[in-house]
């Protein structure tokens, strides 16, 4: 019988699916809301401004839960990475996330 053919399979496949959906969720929201950030001033009452309240709150859910189990890993510097900040090197040592 084939692991994934198994109740235990399944759910572990199920729940890594649900994890990297939710961490993939504000770096989609943040490259489709708000792109590259734009050099220069904006108004705080803008759509703009509103889109990266957005992006802001929900990768700050986001990283209330995963911050813990991502520090100190490769992952952190990938997930930073796809959110736009260029990091040199591993960068896993000197990275640290508050919360």
């Amino acid at each position: 019988m084939l692991y994934a053919a198994r109740p235990e399979g399944w759910a572990f496949g199920i729940g890594l699916a649900y994890h990297l959906v939710q961490l993939m969720t504000p770096v989609a929201l943040k490259w489709l809301l708000v792109g590259r950030y734009p050099k220069g001033e904006r108004y705080l009452w803008t759509f703009w401004m509103w889109r990266i309240e957005l992006v802001y709150e929900v990768e700050l859910m986001e990283m209330s839960m995963y911050s813990g189990m991502l520090q100190g890993t490769p992952m952190l510097p990938w997930w930073y990475r796809a959110m736009g900040a260029k990091i040199e090197g591993q960068g896993t040592s000197r990275i640290r996330v508050q919360g």
